[in-house]
């Protein structure tokens, strides 16, 4: 019921953020927003602990700060311990001990009323300093995962990328922390 609701509501903010000024946006456009909605909706639902309703695609590529971490197949992707990663020989992630994982990060206490937002725009920053890379993927970013805007200071803003193939299943997820 929470991940219905919060599809609903990601839905409609989503499509109020499209800012066409020339009128709706296309079919097409409207049916890839809905579709990140969705995806969205589904990977904040499974990252605060429900069974997961993702739509994976054959290879799931787990990206921190736009470097590949990990790949692997849906049912990995599916298990909440394979998002635990750093990047080889890394002990520490922008002052945080490694492993971090999306679902942790997501799924973090925040305040009462308070949970993630989804954006449809790439965040030029995250936190103070951190920009927000480009993972080297064969798909396309469609939605931004971030904590409520009250909440963001320069440690703990993050952004959650998802990338969706052109089926609408997440192929890749990039894991950008702000830094101390």
């Amino acid at each position: 019921m929470r991940c219905a609701a919060l599809a609903a509501t990601l839905v409609l903010a989503l499509s109020a953020c499209t800012g066409h000024e020339n009128g709706p946006p296309s079919p097409a456009a409207a049916d890839r927003a809905a579709a990140a909605a969705d995806a969205a909706a589904a990977f904040v639902a499974f990252a605060q602990g429900e069974e997961s309703q993702v739509r994976w695609a054959g290879v799931v590529r787990y990206y921190v700060h736009g470097a590949l971490v990990a790949e692997f197949v849906p049912s990995f992707a599916d298990d909440p311990d394979t998002w635990d990663g750093c990047h080889a020989g890394d002990t520490t992630y922008e002052g945080r001990d490694c492993p971090v994982s999306p679902l942790s990060t997501i799924g973090q206490d925040e305040a009462p009323g308070a949970g993630p937002v989804v954006e449809e725009a790439a965040p030029q920053t995250v936190g103070c300093t951190a920009d927000l890379p480009r993972a080297d993927v064969d798909a396309t970013p469609l939605a931004w995962i971030r904590p409520d805007p009250d909440l963001r200071d320069c440690f703990s803003d993050y952004a959650v990328t998802l990338y969706l193939d052109d089926d609408e299943r997440v192929s890749a997820v990039d894991l950008v922390l702000s830094g101390p």
